[in-house]
C-alpha cells in the first residue's frame, strides 16, 4: 500500500512483523531536504533482528517535494524507536538505498525531510531499537509536505512588520536591530497584515514564554535578537536559543528545523545559521540592491517585508507577497526565506520555509472548517474533526463524515454507526448503540 503526503498514521510494532537484520548507528543531525547524508554504519549491531514497518510514500507531482516525517511514540518506560528512510528498502542490507534518518535523536519526537523527485516514492521504516520481539507498540508518523530543513527564515534590519495584502496578509516576524546608525538593537515583533476580517498567526512583540499558543497561530516561525519561537502544530511554543557569545564564521550549525531560523543579534553584528555553518554580517542601515558588493560571508537581513540575502560576495533581494485567494497559495512561496501567509477567511496559516515554493498550511481553527466548496489553502490535511475528515483539493473543501473517532472511544459509550476502527494495538467496534474495546 502507497501513501501520499500530508498524512498521519497510527501504527503499532507487533511481535508478528517482520524484522531487519541489524540497525544502524544514531550519529549526527537529522537529514533534511536538499542535504544528501551518508548511511552512517550498522556497526552498533550489525547482525540482532529488529521489529519494523515500512510506509512506501509517492510523490505524484511532476516537480521535487520536500517529504517531512515525525515519528512519537510514548518513550516514558525507556522504549525506543528510530526512523529511517530509502529509496528501496531491503531489510536483510540496510546500508543499500540508503536516504535519510533522525541523527543523534534518541527520543520522540524524532523528525527528518526528504526531498522526493517528481513522480517518484520512497520507503521510510520504523524500527524497535530493542531486539525482537522486544519493543512493541504504538506509535503515530506524520508526513507533511514542504517541511522544516534547509535555509531558515527572514532574520536581520529593522524590525518585521507584515504588509497588508488583500486576503492574504503576511506574519511578520520579529526584527533584528540593524546597522549604522542604528546602534543595533533588536527590533520589535513583526505585526501579521490586515486580511479582511482579522488576521491569523501574529508574533508576539516579545519572544514567548514556552507553553500554550493559539490554533490559530498554527505553523508561525518569529525571529528575535536572541531566539527564534515556533508554534508546533497550534498548540505550543517551542524555542531555540541564540549562542551565547558570538559564534566563529564558517563554525558549524544544526541548521535543520527551528535552529534553521535563528538571527541572532551581537552589537551590530547579525548571524544567521544556514548550510550547517554560522555566518555573520553588518546589515546596512538602508535597504541594499540586488547585485550590490556584500563581502565574503553569508547571512541574510529584512527590510520590511524584504529579506536581503549576502552570497557569494553580492546582495539578493526579495519581496514576499500572499496571494489574495487562499486556494492560489499552493506554489507560491518564495523560496529565498521563510515567511507567513495568514487567511481570516478560511482560519488557517500557511509557513513558507524558504526551501519549496510549496509551504505547508494548518487546518482551520476551532470546531472545523467552513461548507464545502468554499475556498482553503493547500497543502494541508487531511483535517479530522470530531464527526468529520476534511481535505483540500485545487482550493476548495471537501468533507465527508467520519466514521472512527480521532481518539479511541470508552468502551460503553454511545455511538450509532456499526463500524470497526483499530488505535495502535486496540481494536474497537461500534453495534450500532455502544462501543467496545479489547
Amino acid at each position: 500500500m502507497s501513501f501520499t503526503c500530508p498524512t498521519l498514521i497510527d501504527g503499532a510494532l507487533e511481535t508478528t512483523d517482520p524484522t531487519q537484520m541489524g540497525r544502524q548507528n544514531r550519529i549526527g543531525t537529522a537529514a533534511t531536504c536538499g542535504v544528501s547524508k551518508q548511511f552512517p554504519g550498522n556497526s552498533a549491531d550489525p547482525t540482532n533482528p529488529h521489529l519494523v514497518d515500512v510506509y512506501r510514500f509517492v510523490n505524484p507531482t511532476g516537480v521535487p517535494d520536500c517529504f517531512s516525517f515525525t515519528l512519537t511514540y510514548d518513550g516514558t518506560s525507556g522504549l525506543q524507536r528510530y526512523l529511517t528512510a530509502y529509496g528501496i528498502y531491503d531489510p536483510s542490507n540496510i546500508g543499500t538505498g540508503y536516504l535519510a534518518d533522525v541523527g543523534n535523536l534518541l527520543t520522540s519526537p524524532q523528525t527528518m525531510s526528504v526531498t522526493v523527485p517528481a513522480g517518484s516514492s520512497i520507503d521510510v521504516v520504523v524500527f524497535a531499537i530493542d531486539i525482537a520481539p522486544s519493543g512493541v507498540g504504538p506509535y503515530s508518523l506524520k508526513c507533511e509536505t514542504g517541511g522544516a530543513g534547509g535555509r531558515g527564515g527572514a532574520g536581520g534590519g529593522s524590525g518585521g512588520t507584515g504588509g497588508s495584502a488583500g486576503a492574504g496578509g503576511i506574519a511578520g516576524t520579529g526584527g533584528i536591530g540593524g546597522a549604522g546608525g542604528s546602534g543595533g538593537t533588536g527590533g520589535s515583533g513583526g505585526v501579521g497584515g490586515t486580511a479582511g476580517g482579522g488576521t491569523y498567526g501574529d508574533c508576539p512583540a516579545t519572544p514567548p514564554l514556552i507553553g500554550d499558543c493559539e490554533p490559530d497561530e498554527a505553523n508561525v516561525i518569529c525571529s528575535y535578537p536572541t531566539t527564534a519561537c515556533v508554534c508546533a502544530s497550534g498548540t505550543s511554543w517551542s524555542c531555540a536559543a541564540c549562542p551565547a557569545a558570538l559564534p566563529a564564521p564558517t563554525s558549524s550549525c544544526a541548521s535543520g528545523g527551528l535552529p534553521g531560523q535563528l538571527r541572532c543579534q551581537y552589537g551590530n553584528v547579525t548571524c544567521s545559521c544556514a548550510n550547517f555553518s554560522w555566518g555573520c554580517g553588518v546589515c546596512p542601515a538602508a535597504h541594499p540592491q540586488t547585485g550590490a558588493v556584500c563581502g565574503n560571508t553569508t547571512f541574510e537581513c529584512r527590510y520590511g517585508a524584504d529579506t536581503c540575502r549576502c552570497s557569494g560576495g553580492v546582495w539578493s533581494c526579495a519581496t514576499v507577497t500572499c496571494p489574495a485567494d487562499p486556494g492560489a497559495f499552493f506554489g507560491s512561496c518564495n523560496a529565498s526565506t521563510s515567511y507567513v501567509c495568514t487567511y481570516p477567511e478560511s482560519k488557517q496559516t500557511c509557513t513558507c520555509d524558504g526551501i519549496t515554493p510549496f509551504g505547508r498550511c494548518s487546518c482551520p481553527a476551532g470546531a472545523g472548517p467552513l461548507a464545502n466548496g468554499s475556498r482553503c489553502a493547500e497543502p494541508v490535511g487531511p483535517c479530522r474533526y470530531t464527526d468529520s475528515e476534511c481535505t483540500c483539493n485545487q482550493g476548495q473543501w471537501n468533507c465527508v463524515p467520519r466514521p472512527c473517532p480521532e481518539s479511541q472511544p470508552t468502551g460503553g459509550a454511545a455511538c450509532s454507526s456499526m463500524v470497526s476502527c483499530a488505535y495502535g494495538s486496540t481494536f474497537c467496534s461500534c453495534d450500532g448503540a455502544q462501543w467496545s474495546c479489547s
